[in-house]
C-alpha cells in the first residue's frame, strides 16, 4: 500500500507557502508572489513585457532575477506534509523520497528520524507512525549557499514522497531490463529482497500497454530470512518498439509480492523496448534498431527549475531543430525523463563525480528506454589536462555503473579519450575552417559564444562595458573580448558595441552551420556532434546560448538548417581570402533519408548584387558522399561573395544553402562590416529583397518555408513565400525597414 503525504507547505523565513511535490521551494516563492516585489526592483518594466512577450523560454528564476531569491538559500526551510496512516495494514513504513535536493533532517511528529541528503531515500518509519491515524512528517532542509548557474536556492523533490506499507518481504532494489530476442519481448526483472519472514513468496507480474495486457507471469520462490538476489524472465509478443524521432506508447510492467494472499511489497515502472549497441569499429558510434544512427545532440544542463510545461516547450524547439540525443548534466526531475521517452529522444546521463549521488541517479533511469549510455562530468589529472579512464575517480563510477546498470555502456569524461571540445570561443577564420575540417573528433562539442543585445536592459541602464558595475560584475561568467573581435573587422579601432554584437551573432551561427555539417560528412568516423547549454541560463555578454530571453537567435535557425534530412554542403579551406586569389570548394551531400530518383546538385558563387562569378552542377545518387567541386579566380577588389548551393529533385528545389565568403586584403573579415545596407518587405505571404544587395545571415520563422531552412541569404528582387510570422533578423537589415512582421 502506498500514501502520498497531503496538506504540504514550506516553512521558513517567516512564510508558510502551501506547494505541491515534484517541485522545488523556488517555484512555491515565485507562484506564492513573494519573489514579485523583489523582482520589480531588478528588472525595469520594459524587460518584464519582453519575458511576457518572449516564447515560452522566459523564466523570472533564471538570469539576473536569481539574484531576487538568493537570499533563500540562507535559511532553514522545512517541507511538511500529513501522512494518513488510516486503513494501512502493514508491519513496515516506509518513507520514500526521490529526486531529493539538499540535506537535512527528517522529523515525524516532532520526533527525528535522521539525516539525508542528496538523491533518493527510502527510511523506515515503523516506529514513529504504526498504529497511529494521521502522522506529521517534516523535512528540514538545513541551509547553505547559493548552489548552480546562476546560482539560486536549489532545495526541493524532484521525484515524489510517498509512505509504503510492506508485509514480510521488502523490495531493497529492482533492476529491470527490456530486450528483443527473436521477434519477442524479454523483460529480465533483476530484484534485491529482504524477507522479514521465511517461507514461499509469489512474484505476479503483468505487463500492460495501454488497455490490451500483454502478458501476465507468477514465479514462486522460497526464502530464508536473509537478504536475498533473484531473477525472473516474462517474455511477450514484441510491442511496437521504442523508436527514436517519434511519439512512444510506454509499456507498464507491475509487480506485486504476496505471501499467503497477503499483498507485500509492490512496484511500478514504465518502459519500452528498443535494441541499441554501440560500434567497436568506430567508438561512440550508435547502432539503433540495426541502423547506424548519427547523434545529433545537445546539452541540458539546468537545475530543475523549469515547470513541465517549459520543459516540453524546450523539448519541441529542439526537436524542431532536429536534435535527437540531450546530455544531461546532474539529478533532473522526472518529467524531463518522462518527456525523452514519449518524444523518442534519446538520453546520455552525465553522472556527477559523487558515487552516492551516481548511483541515485542510476537507479532512477536504468529502466528507461530513451537511455543510450552515461558519462561523467569532467576530471582532471592536471591543470587543463582531463583525466582519463585510469583516474581513481572515474573508475570508481565506472564500477558504480557495472554494479547497478552494466547493460548500458560508460565512456567516462565529458569531453572523453575521444571527445573534442571546440570551439568554445572564436576561433578565427582560418582556424575555423581547420579546426571543423580536422577528420579526428568523434564527437564534437560545438560551444561558441554571441551576445545578447538585451544586455543593457538587463544593466539597468549602468554601464556593462567594460563590465565596472555591480550588477554585471557579480554575474558574468564570461566576457566578449571585442578587441580581437576587432582585429578581424577593423584593426585600426575598437568596434562599436552594437557591431560587435550583430557580427558575432552572425558568426555563431555560421560556425556553428559548418561545425555540424563537416560531423556530418565524416560518416566514417564521426558517431555525432553536441550543441552546448542551448538555453540561455545566465544572460551573459558571451552566452553560447541559441535562445535569450526575446526567443530563438540566428544560430538556431543555422542549427536547423545544418541538419535538414537531405543537405547540400561544401569544404572550405577558408572562409576569407585575398583579392585576386583562386577559389575552390569541395561540394558534399548530406542524406538521412531515403528519397526516390536522382538529385541535382548546383553550386553558385555570388556578388553582393546577385551576379554569377562561377557555376557547377551535378547529377547524384541520394547518398552521403563528396560529389564534385567549383572553382574560380577571385577578384581583385574587396568584397562579399556568396555561395549558393541547391538540392533539386524532378525539377524541385528542396534544399538551399548559402556561405558567406570575404575577399580583401585587410583584416579578414573587413567586408562584412563594410556591407552595404537592404531591406525586405512583405506582400501577399512573400517576402521579398527590394534592396540592390543581398541580405546577409537573413534569419527567422518567416524565412521558413518547406525548403528554406531558415538561415541564408535573399538576393535582391529575390521573392520567397512566407509560412509562419515572426521577426527577421539579418547582418545588414536596415532597422525599423521590415514591413509587415508583426514585430
Amino acid at each position: 500500500m502506498q500514501k502520498a503525504l497531503t496538506d504540504l507547505y514550506w516553512a521558513g523565513a517567516g512564510f508558510c507557502l502551501p506547494t505541491t511535490l515534484p517541485g522545488r521551494l523556488l517555484q512555491t516563492l515565485l507562484i506564492s508572489g513573494v519573489l514579485g516585489d523583489a523582482s520589480r526592483e531588478v528588472q525595469s518594466g520594459r524587460l518584464r513585457a519582453r519575458r511576457r512577450a518572449s516564447r515560452g523560454f522566459s523564466d523570472p528564476a533564471r538570469g539576473f532575477q536569481s539574484r531576487c531569491g538568493e537570499w533563500a538559500a540562507l535559511r532553514e526551510w522545512t517541507l511538511r506534509g500529513v501522512a494518513d496512516l488510516s486503513g494501512m495494514e502493514a508491519e513496515r513504513i516506509i518513507l520514500v523520497g526521490r529526486g531529493v535536493r539538499g540535506k537535512g533532517e527528517l522529523r515525524v511528529d516532532g520526533e527525528k528520524v535522521c539525516d539525508f541528503s542528496d538523491g533518493d531515500f527510502e527510511i523506515e518509519v515503523t516506529t514513529q507512525a504504526a498504529e497511529k491515524v494521521r502522522a506529521v512528517v517534516e523535512l528540514v532542509f538545513a541551509p547553505g549557499l547559493p548552489a548552480g548557474m546562476p546560482p539560486t536556492v536549489r532545495i526541493g523533490i524532484d521525484g515524489g514522497l510517498f509512505l509504503r506499507g510492506i508485509n514480510q518481504i521488502r523490495i531493497t532494489d529492482h533492476r529491470m531490463v527490456p530486450r528483443i530476442v527473436d521477434d519477442y519481448g524479454l523483460i529480465e526483472s533483476h530484484l534485491a529482497v529482504t524477507p522479514y519472514m521465511p517461507g514461499r513468496y509469489i512474484f505476479r507480474y503483468a505487463v500492460v500497454l495501454g488497455d490490451e495486457t500483454l502478458a501476465t507471469e507468477e514465479f514462486t520462490e522460497r526464502f530464508s530470512a536473509a537478504v536475498t538476489k533473484c531473477m525472473h524472465r516474462i517474455v511477450l509478443p514484441l510491442p511496437r518498439q521504442w523508436r527514436a524521432g517519434e511519439e512512444n506508447e510506454l509499456a507498464l510492467v507491475r509487480l506485486n509480492v504476496t505471501r499467503a494472499g497477503l499483498v507485500c511489497d509492490n512496484r511500478i515502472l514504465h518502459t519500452g523496448f528498443r535494441y541499441a549497441t554501440f560500434s567497436a569499429q568506430v567508438p561512440m558510434q550508435l547502432m539503433l534498431g540495426g541502423e547506424r544512427m548519427f547523434l545529433a545532440g545537445a546539452e541540458w544542463a539546468e537545475e530543475g527549475l523549469l515547470t513541465d510545461d517549459e520543459i516540453d516547450q524546450r523539448l519541441s524547439a529542439l526537436h524542431r531543430a532536429r536534435i535527437n540525443c540531450l546530455r544531461v548534466y546532474g539529478d533532473q526531475p522526472d518529467a524531463l525523463y518522462d518527456a525523452l521517452d514519449r518524444r523518442g529522444i534519446l538520453l546520455w546521463q552525465v553522472l556527477p563525480g559523487d558515487p552516492s549521488m551516481a548511483e541515485s541517479i542510476i537507479r532512477r533511469i536504468r529502466h528507461r528506454p530513451s537511455l543510450i549510455a552515461y558519462g561523467m562530468e569532467s576530471v582532471f589529472s592536471l591543470p587543463g589536462r582531463p583525466a582519463t579512464l585510469e583516474h581513481p575517480a572515474v573508475q570508481a563510477i565506472a564500477e558504480i555503473v557495472k554494479t547497478y546498470d552494466s547493460a548500458t555502456p560508460f565512456f567516462g569524461p565529458i569531453p572523453g579519450d575521444a571527445d573534442r571540445i571546440g570551439p568554445c570561443e572564436y576561433p578565427g577564420p582560418g582556424a575555423l575552417s581547420e579546426q571543423m575540417n580536422a577528420e579526428n573528433a568523434v564527437i564534437c562539442t560545438v560551444c561558441v559564444p554571441a551576445p545578447a543585445q538585451n544586455i543593457a536592459d538587463l544593466a539597468g541602464g549602468e554601464a556593462y562595458w567594460p563590465p565596472d558595475s555591480p550588477l554585471w560584475a557579480h554575474r558574468a561568467p564570461s566576457q566578449l573580448d571585442i578587441a580581437a573581435l576587432s582585429a578581424w573587422f577593423h584593426p585600426e579601432e575598437i568596434l562599436p558595441e552594437a557591431d560587435a554584437i550583430r557580427l558575432a551573432r552572425f558568426l555563431q551561427a555560421e560556425t556553428i552551420r559548418y561545425a555540424l555539417e563537416r560531423a556530418r560528412m565524416r560518416c566514417a568516423s564521426a558517431a555525432g556532434v553536441f550543441v552546448r547549454d542551448p538555453f540561455e541560463r545566465l544572460p551573459s555578454l558571451c552566452s553560447p546560448a541559441l535562445f535569450d530571453e526575446t526567443g530563438p537567435r540566428p544560430g538556431y535557425w543555422a542549427l536547423r538548417s545544418a541538419l535538414r534530412p537531405v543537405h547540400a554542403c561544401a569544404k572550405l579551406s577558408a572562409f576569407s581570402f585575398h583579392c585576386g586569389a583562386a577559389f575552390e570548394a569541395v561540394l558534399g551531400l548530406l542524406c538521412d533519408s531515403i528519397v526516390m530518383g536522382l538529385l541535382t546538385v548546383r553550386a553558385q558563387l555570388h556578388m553582393e548584387d546577385g551576379c554569377i562569378l562561377a557555376e557547377t552542377s551535378c547529377d547524384v545518387g541520394p547518398e552521403t558522399a563528396e560529389i564534385g567541386m567549383i572553382s574560380a579566380e577571385l577578384p581583385d577588389f574587396p568584397c562579399v561573395l556568396i555561395l549558393r548551393l541547391t538540392v533539386e529533385r524532378f525539377g524541385e528545389t528542396i534544399d538551399i544553402n548559402d556561405y558567406t565568403l570575404c575577399v580583401t586584403d585587410r583584416a579578414p573579415l573587413s567586408p562584412l562590416l563594410d556591407i552595404a545596407k537592404t531591406s525586405v518587405s512583405f506582400l501577399d505571404g512573400s517576402v521579398a529583397n527590394d534592396g540592390t544587395h543581398a541580405a546577409l545571415g537573413l534569419s527567422g520563422p518567416l524565412f521558413e518555408a518547406d525548403f528554406y531552412p531558415g538561415w541564408g541569404v535573399l538576393f535582391p528582387g529575390e521573392t520567397r513565400a512566407v509560412t509562419q510570422e515572426g521577426v527577421l533578423e539579418a547582418l545588414n537589415l536596415f532597422a525599423g525597414e521590415v514591413e509587415g512582421t508583426g514585430a
